[in-house]
């Protein structure tokens, strides 16, 4: 963001100078506060950036957890059943005789 200061200072500097070097060095403290600005600005967007991608990653592994608790479900379910029906095979083996 620019500043209401930095706005003064340019404003400052601006005026009528004696000396060409008051004139380098106004265009040189301009582009040393705008590269300051420029440095904050890239950081905020760094920040943004970095929120919205922690957002999209943690969008992305609701369904993921869904689905894993989903099949864990159904794999115990199956497990149950086959575990039923291998004991019933060996009562009436053991039953049957064969």
């Amino acid at each position: 963001t620019f500043q209401i200061g930095e706005i003064t200072k340019a404003k400052a500097k601006a005026k009528a100078n004696a000396e060409p070097a008051d004139y380098v060095k106004a265009v040189n403290d301009f582009a040393s506060s705008q590269a300051k600005v420029v440095a904050e600005n890239m950081s905020a967007c760094a920040k943004v950036a970095k929120k919205a991608q922690m957002s999209a990653v943690e969008l992305f592994m609701v369904p993921v957890k869904q689905a894993t608790e989903e099949a864990s479900g159904a794999f115990k379910k199956a497990a149950s059943e086959v575990g039923k029906v291998a004991k019933k095979a060996t009562v009436k083996q053991l039953y049957y005789g064969r």
